[in-house]
């Protein structure tokens, strides 16, 4: 464990600034985001200052506040401020500079302004060390781009926790990618709060940018939905505390940037995470109201519409709708905030925050500014931005609110009227009826005291019980703006009436009108009502003698009054019966409109209207205590309509019938009345229906039920009173509860009715629309009601109703019309078959009618649609198809219903100029047809004649018209399948043969070109030849035939089912057919495979395999399945696509069927070349002629060998002989014929050399279905003496067996081995050498499998193989085989094999010798025996003596510079690879330095394959061989340096210059790896012997020889010299005297010399670099080259002095370091600056330039000496070194600091 010193000295040197260590800081100098390392460590403070100034100038342009930093951080000063020297406070003012310039910059960190003034920071204030975490954040966004990578490449090693997801991308230099960021600040809260914060302060700084708030956003929404879902894991406490801290860790911040106004952008992406939260947590209602509240309280006009669509999705999550008024309040100032609402709701559901808002609004009603609460709440109920359940939920709450405000409030800026205004706006709207009359049956409102209150009258419509009359209220009432003073209605109404008697007349009332205002005035007063009562006009006092007084009453509360308004009128009525002092008077006639205002939906209209009931009740008591007989009693009433018309005649009630339904009927079920306002209507129609249709009762109740006659009286008396009235909205409320009632009796409803309906189809349209206008009558429910009067028994009344339809009364009407139809449908299921028989051809003749006025095309459809809407009955369809064989009886018919509009046959009929009578039939067909198909032909087998009729007719009609029909074709065929299939099930109606037409459905598929009609007409035929194949069989050929033309070219499901339905059902009675009269299936089944294999090319590719396999099974796969390969190999012979499929069919099948396929299949194949064919005439097209027998027999082999030779019909074999079950022996039996046949056909046509091969590999297929044992019998039985191929082929197909065979096969594996011995035998005696070429194969196959089983089976075969006459046989391919064999034996045993090696090995090099003779051999050869060298190698490395490696390493030079391909050079290079492994290192370089003259011989390939063996090795050889060998590589060495000498020496040379330096560089790489395994003690002998001997023997002497070799160990050198740099600076000591020899002997006109004087000088040079030792500082070694290294300069004209000599004295200078060396060096040089040649003053002058910028100041110390010469060249004549002087005079100002302009003078 480490100490706590050491722990503090840890970490201390963590925070080191390394302010002692120069490299350190020359490193950290050297970090830029602009410059390479290199190039910045060369930059002083002033080059990188000059441009951040550049960049900050031009972002100043961009941004004046980047001004205020010029004066900071980018002032002069800035440049002497270090960090290390600051105070911590400083520090501090120091960082809040630097974040905030770099904060601005954010927005513009792409720019190259902006990184040139970056980079400032970066070097001068170490930003990206102490500003690190601020400076990524900054980057962030930015985290893609090129330049985030160089800030990752600055960063120090180590990064704060925060960001260790970094440390992958700045080690490999990549760029972080987003979802890695994402996963870092979900993973990592302190990093996600940073980030948040570092936001937040960017932004207060008003540094906010467009890319750092969307990244930042869109980050944080991710991180935080990545949060959220991790903490929905484990328990659910634990899941509420992750969640919580998540809330606590996002919160905070989005607490303070919903409020930053300035930054919108921060707000809307605020919004998002907000968004995120809510549909992520199931927050409480308090933390989404909080949410809500400081988003509403922060928002601005910019961010209103992104604020309202968060505040919608918070909304959405919240349970409550309750909104703080606050946050109302502020929501609700919002300009046209309903129009954003609507806009936002086109994108997400803003529902509950509408209708929060609009819950708000209406409760401070009428405190805060009413006019803008009720302007939006209009807004919004009229906007349509709420749904139904919500708009029903705002309807009612603001119906509560107007109902409790009070009445000072609503005047309050006229509140109660705009209240009352928006109600019946609300009410009078169809799309908001329905909400309305929800709100008011789910509250507690009162609409009457609601309507006071409001002084309106909203219309009734809203207070139906049913959804029906809501959508049906369509007239719009406006309030009545201000209240009429009674006594001014009162006194403009006249004294009396002119000729009024009633207001239930039909004439127009002219008071009517103005009594009800007065009335309305007066209705909420009962002194007023009392005024009102005794006007003159009405005449109260004779109320019960005339009508007027209590008509007046009638039309009020049968009106559309105010429910209020209906009551009082109900309550004066009986009010005035009560005060009446006549009792002798019967007052039924206000019972009919009673028992309306009984079913009133208004509850107080129905209470009022039980107390009249009650009056009347007791003013019949008061008649009947008061002793008046009936007789006597004056029924009121006759005169309350206008007499005139049988309408008119009211039909009363006797006075005791009256009494009874009132007290009996009617007072009993009082109190339900007033509950349920349907009772009433249940209450007559019980009355009214019989005591047996009645539900079982007390006594006491039947006795109160009223007779027969007393029902037959009322029936009468109500009928009568809905006749006579003119007030509609009774005449509805009387038919619903009449129409109940069928009969009474011998009276039906539509006799006493009829009247009525007689009057309501005598309207004109307008008519009817005035009605409905008026009081405000749902048309549809009154028209229904209407037609009810018709009853289900009642021939009159479908009489009328057929009239109706036909046009005879109602036109104008079609609603009425359609009503009528309705009712025939209803009607229909009680209609008599003579009725529906009637009624059914009626519609369908109406249907048929040519379009007229009369006839309009939308009536008849709905005519049409009432016959397929209900069931015809058999005997009608078979009418209807009978009708259509009457051509001269067929009609016109209007254009086909909607699901048949789009078909084919609308636009054929449009399409061709048809005659009239065409044209009619075949809308005639089309309709019948429709109904049949409707009807279930399936159920109606009676069809059957009829539809083959009419399809004989559609041909005729198809012929004429030269159109196909398709709809009609196909509809008619589909019905006669359905019929067809009904037989099937055992229908109990028995087949008629007659009735089938057989020629009619040929001709459909023959004549159609429509795959509709093909397939629908195979389906019948299929079906027919499943019910009756005897009246099909005769037709089956010519339709398969077609077949394969048509249907069986469509891709789709139905096509395809067709087909095999077809195949199904046609064929196997076909097939048992031609058996019965002894035909072969086969040959009368041709067609019909030729027509199918005809259509194989334009099937579906994906139903071709099923299609076929279907047939197969169909047709028998034994007898079959052969015929149908023979049809595919015949057609498509050749086609590489069909002979797959035909072979992927015969997989499909038994392995055995398989056999037996293949078998049939060569027979057919026999047959074909005999003189009289059998079935091959019939499936081949084959001629007299013989010419084609060859090619059909040819493209049969090739599908029959493709079948055999399949690997998974092996292994399916293999199983089932293995089984040995009953099917073994059939299969084994199959085989031996299948040979026998195949050997006795191949001696045929041995001499047609196509069919012959073909057989042959037949027979190699079919002995490679058998297992090994028995395959090895046959092969046994094929290898005696007979045709050569065929054991060829046997010995071939045994190789492919072993090949494949499994080595834990025992039985195999034994049987193979005990074959091995007769191979061997082949190939030493056969003269075969195809066979015995094929024997080796197998050989070395079993050798390789089996040969480790059996050592002495392989050395007894390996030397069968190694005999002479095998391995050197002039065969190429034999030998080739037998080297290869060998190799695996080899491999195998190994030193077992020793015997047969140098005899084996003599014949293997000299095949590589022939080989490689003349340039040019057989490659193949040359690998096998390169091949088996290897395996020798390997096995056995020391068999390879030195001779044997002498003869290999000569004979791959040879190799290398033949043409024999790269697979050559590939094993060539890969054995002598192995040789370098596994021989002994001084066996191979002994090698190596011995065959070096023959290497160069063969030129650069084969130095190039020398270099590479000496490389491996040298690589492969231990430090202490290299050492050891160390003689023997310097031998190699010498040769290698010598090289360029003896080939520029002979003349007959073979290596030219840049391939002489292709090699020395690749030796001299290997020279290298041979210094690192030896030691100084080793090498530096051997490196001074080198450079002893470059001038010994022929290079003694100072000539051509020396340079060249100097040059060899010169270019080794340079290399040398800068890879192991300072370690060898020493041995440089040795080379001084050759270099300055070399330097100072130079000749210019020699141009190798100038190469060597090149190559020395940078020798020098690199020494001088590398020199960490003093080693030229010494005086023996400075002095031995400066003097010749400082004459160079004189040289400038003629070498390149600049380039190369400069360098080195700048070298040389800066290792020295040595103020003696240095004035020397700078002597030499002035002396150079007055010489006459401008070069060398020039050379000069760069050179003490050079020098002065390498070591500054130090060089600078001999100013004094050098002012003098510097004073002279700025005068000197050439430009060039005057401008060069100027330079190095600035360089040296800028290093002093000082101008030198004074020490110049």
């Amino acid at each position: 464990m480490a100490s706590a010193l050491a722990s503090q000295l840890s970490a201390i040197a963590a925070k080191s600034t390394n302010s002692l260590d120069l490299k350190a800081q020359k490193a950290s100098h050297s970090q830029s985001l602009i410059f390479e390392p290199k190039v910045a460590a060369t930059q002083d403070f002033e080059i990188i200052y000059a441009i951040a100034i550049e960049g900050l100038h031009e972002l100043c342009q961009l941004d004046p506040r980047f001004s205020a930093f010029g004066r900071t951080i980018f002032s002069e000063q800035s440049k002497n401020k270090e960090r290390i020297h600051m105070t911590e406070s400083e520090n501090k003012e120091l960082d809040g500079v630097l974040e905030s310039f770099i904060g601005l910059l954010g927005a513009r960190l792409l720019l190259r302004p902006s990184i040139k003034a970056l980079d400032w920071l970066v070097r001068r204030f170490r930003v990206h060390e102490h500003n690190s975490s601020f400076l990524l954040f900054t980057f962030l966004p930015y985290h893609t781009a090129p330049i985030f990578r160089a800030l990752l490449a600055i960063l120090p090693p180590t990064l704060q926790h925060n960001f260790k997801f970094l440390y992958p991308y700045k080690n490999s230099s990549a760029n972080p990618p987003r979802h890695t960021i994402v996963y870092s600040c979900s993973s990592t809260r302190s990093l996600l709060v940073s980030f948040n914060q570092y936001v937040l302060g960017v932004c207060r700084a008003q540094r906010g940018h467009t890319t750092l708030l969307s990244f930042w956003a869109g980050v944080v929404a991710e991180a935080v939905s990545a949060m959220i879902d991790l903490a929905k894991s484990g328990r659910q406490g634990v899941q509420q505390e992750r969640e919580e801290d998540v809330l606590l860790t996002i919160l905070p911040t989005l607490s303070e940037s919903l409020g930053m106004t300035k930054s919108p952008e921060l707000q809307v992406g605020s919004y998002m995470i907000l968004i995120v939260l809510s549909n992520k947590m199931a927050l409480q209602d308090r933390v989404i109201t909080s949410m809500m509240q400081t988003v509403a309280l922060g928002w601005s006009e910019e961010t209103s519409n992104a604020a309202l669509s968060c505040l919608a999705v918070l909304a959405q999550t919240r349970e409550s709708l309750d909104l703080p008024s606050t946050t109302a309040h502020i929501i609700m100032k919002i300009r046209n905030l309903d129009g954003h609402l609507l806009a936002i709701g086109e994108r997400q559901s803003v529902d509950r925050l509408v209708l929060s808002l609009f819950l708000a609004a209406v409760n401070c009603l009428p405190e805060q500014k009413p006019s803008a609460a009720l302007n939006f709440i209009e807004a919004i109920l009229f906007s349509g931005t709420l749904s139904d359940k919500s708009a029903e939920r705002a309807i009612q709450s603001l119906f509560l609110r107007a109902q409790n405000l009070q009445e000072r409030e609503l005047l309050r800026e006229d509140i109660g009227l705009r209240l009352g205004n928006i109600l019946v706006r609300l009410s009078s709207t169809p799309s908001s009826a329905l909400a309305v009359q929800e709100a008011l049956q789910g509250s507690k409102v009162d609409l009457d005291l609601l309507e006071m209150k409001l002084q309106t009258t909203v219309p009734r419509q809203i207070a139906k019980a049913s959804v029906e009359d809501t959508r049906g209220a369509t007239v719009v009432h406006q309030p009545q703006s201000t209240q009429e003073t009674l006594e001014s209605l009162l006194s403009s109404l006249p004294t009396r009436t002119v000729d009024e008697t009633s207001f239930l007349s039909h004439s127009q009332s002219r008071l009517f009108d103005e009594l009800y205002r007065a009335f309305n005035a007066a209705a909420h007063s009962s002194t007023s009502l009392q005024s009102f009562a005794n006007l003159p006009t009405l005449n109260r006092a004779t109320a019960l003698q005339q009508p007027l007084f209590f008509s007046f009453y009638i039309r009020v509360w049968c009106g559309q009054a105010p429910a209020l308004i209906r009551a009082v009128a109900l309550e004066s009525t009986a009010d005035t019966i009560a005060s009446g002092a006549e009792t002798s008077v019967d007052l039924q006639g206000l019972l009919p409109y009673a028992l309306c205002a009984l079913a009133d939906v208004a509850r107080p209209v129905r209470r009022a209207a039980a107390e009249l009931v009650i009056a009347i009740y007791d003013l019949n008591r008061r008649s009947e205590m008061d002793g008046v007989k009936p007789k006597n009693v004056r029924v009121w009433g006759n005169d309350l309509y206008e007499a005139t018309g049988s309408a008119k005649i009211i039909h009363n009630l006797s006075v005791q019938d009256s009494r009874k339904f009132v007290a009996d009927v009617l007072i009993p079920s009082i109190e339900e009345c007033i509950l349920d306002e349907s009772h009433i209507t249940v209450l007559v129609s019980g009355a009214l229906r019989s005591s047996s249709t009645r539900t079982k009762t007390s006594i006491k109740t039947e006795a109160r039920k009223l007779k027969s006659t007393q029902r037959v009286s009322l029936l009468w008396f109500l009928s009568s009173h809905l006749n006579a009235t003119p007030l509609y909205s009774v005449k509805q409320r009387l038919l619903t509860t009449l129409n109940r009632t069928h009969r009474i009796g011998a009276v039906t409803r539509t006799k006493t009715l009829l009247p009525t309906f007689d009057l309501w189809i005598s309207l004109s349209a307008k008519d009817v629309y005035d009605v409905c206008e008026t009081e405000r009558i749902d048309l549809k429910r009154l028209e229904d009601q209407m037609m009810k009067i018709v009853a289900k028994d009642d021939k009159e009344g479908v009489q009328k109703l057929e009239e109706l339809v036909s046009g005879s009364v109602g036109i104008g009407r079609p609603a009425l019309v359609k009503a009528a139809l309705g009712r025939l449908r209803r009607l229909w299921p009680s209609f008599d078959e003579n009725t529906s028989i009637s009624v059914a051809q009626f519609l369908l003749e109406y249907s048929l009618q040519p379009k007229t006025p009369m006839y309009s095309q939308d009536l008849q459809l709905h005519a049409f649609e009432v016959l397929r809407s209900v069931q015809l009955t058999p005997k009608i369809l078979v009418d209807f198809v009978d009708f259509l064989s009457r051509t001269d009886n067929v009609r016109s018919l209007p254009r086909p219903t909607k699901r048949r509009r789009m078909g084919s046959d609308a636009q054929e009929v449009h399409d061709v100029d048809l005659g009239t009578n065409a044209a009619d039939s075949i809308r005639s067909i089309s309709a019948v047809l429709e109904l049949v198909e409707v009807n279930k032909p399936e159920l109606n087998p009676e069809l059957l004649r009829g539809l083959f009729n009419v399809l004989g007719q559609l041909q005729t009609i198809k012929s004429q018209l030269q159109s196909d029909l398709t709809y009609l074709q196909t509809t008619l065929l589909g019905q006669l399948e359905l019929v067809v299939s009904s037989f099937k099930t055992g229908h109990r109606t028995i087949l008629d043969g007659s009735a089938v037409r057989a020629d009619l459905l040929v001709e459909c598929i023959r004549t159609s070109t429509i795959p509709q009609v093909h397939n629908a007409a195979l389906l019948v035929v299929a079906g027919l030849a499943e019910v009756a194949p005897d009246m099909i069989l005769h037709s089956v050929m010519p339709i398969f035939t077609f077949m394969g033309a048509t249907v069986l070219r469509q891709d789709d499901e139905y096509s395809f089912h067709v087909i095999n339905q077809t195949i199904s059902q046609v064929i196997p009675p076909l097939v048992q057919s031609l058996r019965r009269r002894n035909q072969d299936p086969v040959a009368g089944t041709v067609d019909l495979l030729q027509s199918f294999a005809a259509a194989f090319d334009h099937m579906p590719a994906h139903r071709r395999l099923r299609l076929f396999q279907r047939l197969v099974q169909v047709l028998g796969d034994d007898e079959f399945l052969y015929a149908v390969m023979a049809v595919f190999a015949d057609k498509y012979g050749g086609n590489v696509r069909t002979e797959a499929f035909a072979v992927e069919l015969a997989s499909q099948f038994s392995p055995q069927t398989q056999v037996i396929t293949a078998y049939k299949y060569f027979c057919l194949i026999t047959d074909v070349p005999k003189p009289q064919r059998n079935l091959s005439a019939a499936l081949f097209s084959l001629d007299q002629s013989r010419d084609r027998d060859v090619p059909v027999m040819q493209r049969l082999y090739v599908l029959l060998n493709k079948i055999l030779s399949r690997r998974d019909l092996i292994v399916q074999i293999a199983k089932l002989l293995q089984n040995n079950d009953d099917a073994a022996p059939r299969l084994r039996s199959t085989f031996q014929d299948f040979l026998e046949t195949i050997i006795l056909f191949s001696e045929t046509i041995k001499d047609i050399s196509p069919l012959f091969e073909a057989t042959g590999e037949t027979l190699d297929n079919i002995l490679g279905l058998l297992p090994t044992s028995s395959l090895i019998m046959c092969i046994e039985t094929l290898l005696d003496p007979g045709i050569r191929e065929l054991r060829r082929k046997a010995v071939r197909a045994f190789g492919i067996r072993v090949q494949s065979e499994d080595r834990s096969n025992l039985a195999s594996r034994k049987a193979v081995l005990e074959f091995l011995p007769r191979l061997c035998s082949i190939i030493e005696t056969s003269d075969d050498v195809a066979l015995a070429h094929g024997a080796i194969t197998c050989v070395d196959q079993i050798l390789e499998k089996y040969g480790k089983k059996d050592v002495d089976a392989v050395v007894f075969a390996a030397t069968t193989v190694s005999n002479k006459a095998v391995l050197g046989n002039v065969d190429e391919r034999l030998s080739v085989m037998s080297l290869l064999c060998l190799a695996s034996a080899v491999d195998i045993v190994g030193s077992r094999i020793l015997p047969v090696v140098p005899g084996a090995l003599e014949i293997a090099l000299d095949h590589i010798e022939t080989c490689t003779a003349g340039g040019v051999g057989s490659s193949k050869l040359h690998d096998a025996a390169y091949s088996f060298l290897a395996a020798l190698t390997q096995q056995l490395p020391w068999v390879i003596s030195k001779k044997y490696l002498d003869r290999v390493l000569r004979l791959s030079y040879k190799s290398a510079n033949a043409t024999l391909g790269r697979r050559a050079d590939e094993s060539r290079f890969e054995v002598l690879q192995i040789i370098a492994v596994h021989l002994e290192s001084n066996e191979c370089l002994s090698s190596l330095s011995e065959t070096w003259a023959d290497a160069v011989r063969e030129g650069p390939k084969g130095l190039q394959t020398l270099v590479a063996v000496l490389e491996t090795c040298v690589q492969k050889a231990s430090k202490p061989s290299i050492i050891k060998e160390a003689n023997l590589l310097k031998d190699l060495i010498l040769h290698a340096f010598d090289l360029r000498r003896i080939q520029a020496e002979d003349l007959g040379g073979n290596i030219g210059p840049f391939e002489i330096a292709e090699i020395e560089a690749a030796f001299n790489k290997v020279i290298l790896k041979i210094v690192y395994k030896m030691n100084d003690k080793t090498f530096r002998p051997l490196f001074n012997d080198i450079i002893r001997w470059s001038g010994e023997g022929s290079a003694a002497k100072q000539g051509r020889s020396r340079v060249l070799r100097l040059t060899s160990i010169f270019s080794f050198l340079s290399g040398f010299f800068d890879t192991l740099k300072s370690i060898v600076t020493g041995y440089a000591a040795m080379i001084i005297e050759s270099g300055v020899q070399i330097l100072e002997a130079a000749s210019v006109e020699d141009a190798e010399s100038k190469v060597l004087w090149t190559l020395a000088v940078r020798v020098f040079t690199k020494t001088f670099e590398h020199d960490q030792d003093d080693f030229w500082q010494g005086p023996q070694h400075f002095d031995a080259i400066a003097p010749t290294l400082m004459s160079q300069i004189g040289r400038a004209p003629d070498l390149p002095v600049i380039d190369e000599v400069i360098p080195a004295i700048t070298a040389l200078a800066k290792a020295v370091d040595s103020s003696d060396h240095h004035k020397e060096l700078n002597g030499a040089l002035l002396k150079h600056m007055r010489s006459h040649e401008s070069s060398v003053r020039l050379a000069a002058v760069k050179c003490e330039e050079s020098l002065t910028d390498r070591l500054g100041e130090d060089w600078l110390g001999m100013l004094p000496e050098m002012l003098p010469f510097i004073s002279e060249l700025q005068e000197d004549d050439d430009e060039k070194v005057d401008n060069e002087t100027h330079k190095w005079i600035v360089k040296m100002e800028r290093i002093l600091g000082e101008s030198l302009d004074g020490m110049l003078q």
